[in-house]
């Protein structure tokens, strides 16, 4: 069980990297237009990044559980939530 927070964990982080690179596409969307949508946009930003920094923590502090309750759930959240950030990520940086 314990190697499977090792998963959790790097989903986690990949997710952050992500969001980061999220964040900074914004913020230079932003510099160009300043309007209500980019800031809008913005603050979404920041949200997937703090979204993705607490759930980094939380995998963090839960990793030294190993019931199937908390371990396969969560992995199934930390999927998800990579999976969407990255294909946010590619539809923002192709658009």
């Amino acid at each position: 069980m314990f190697e499977l927070w090792y998963i959790h964990i790097s989903l986690a982080i990949i997710s952050v990297i992500f969001s980061s690179l999220i964040f900074i596409e914004f913020k230079s969307l932003r510099s160009e237009f300043k309007g209500k949508l980019s800031a809008i946009l913005l603050i979404i930003s920041v949200l997937l990044l703090l979204q993705s920094i607490t759930d980094t923590i939380a995998f963090s502090m839960w990793s030294s559980s190993k019931n199937p309750v908390y371990v396969y759930p969560s992995l199934l959240i930390a999927i998800i939530t990579t999976t969407i950030i990255i294909l946010f990520y590619y539809y923002v940086t192709k658009a």
